[in-house]
């Protein structure tokens, strides 16, 4: 018996066979797998991402942080929606935040990571600097041991 079949015979328990008539045909989808979500997910992280740059700010997620999103937000019997209402409460609501305060802006790069410690995705804002030799602008960054590194950006980067 095929998962059609299978499907057929709860309608038909269900529903009157005038209704049944009505239908042109049964479609049976497989739960989306791990790798599906991610690139769902992906994809809307990258609309959010389009629409920050808009306002002259980056946005950078980990991967940890993407999964940790999938894996919190999936459900099997509601497919990729809860994963869209989750990826709007819990990054554009912060994000949101962060610009209306004027913690992030212009020129910044809003950075989401993943908390291991208390299960949670974390915010963090980098902002660029300018570099004072050549009135050249530059991206500063931290890196583990707390250093200042710096990459030229190019007058289209602004």
């Amino acid at each position: 018996m095929t998962n059609v079949d299978k499907a057929m015979a709860a309608l038909k328990q269900y529903f009157r066979p005038e209704f049944l008539n009505r239908l042109s045909d049964i479609c049976v989808f497989k739960p989306l797998r791990q790798s599906q979500l991610e690139q769902i997910c992906s994809n809307q992280i990258s609309g959010i991402a389009q629409r920050l740059d808009t306002h002259g700010i980056s946005l950078d997620v980990s991967s940890e942080a993407l999964s940790f999103m999938v894996r919190e937000a999936y459900e099997p019997e509601y497919g990729a929606r809860p994963l869209q209402r989750y990826v709007e409460d819990s990054l554009i609501t912060p994000i949101s935040t962060m610009m209306i305060s004027g913690e992030a802006s212009r020129g910044d790069t809003i950075v989401v990571s993943y908390n291991s410690a208390d299960e949670s995705i974390k915010f963090e804002k980098r902002a660029k600097i300018f570099c004072s030799s050549h009135n050249l602008k530059c991206e500063s960054t931290r890196d583990s041991a707390d250093k200042r590194t710096f990459r030229r950006m190019d007058s289209w980067e602004n």
